[in-house]
């Protein structure tokens, strides 16, 4: 199953996600498992957020 939840929460995320898409200027930045998300932070946007 799939949900598409949209929100500026990334603690609400990493509780209810297995994988996580981070989009910005409608367009998908930065896309991964939410463990991977937060060690490895790759894109400027994710790690000012």
């Amino acid at each position: 199953m799939a949900i598409i939840w949209i929100t500026h929460d990334l603690g609400v995320v990493a509780g209810m996600a297995d994988r996580v898409a981070v989009m910005y200027g409608g367009y998908i930045v930065e896309e991964a498992p939410v463990n991977e998300l937060y060690a490895n932070q790759s894109t400027l946007i994710l790690r000012i957020f």
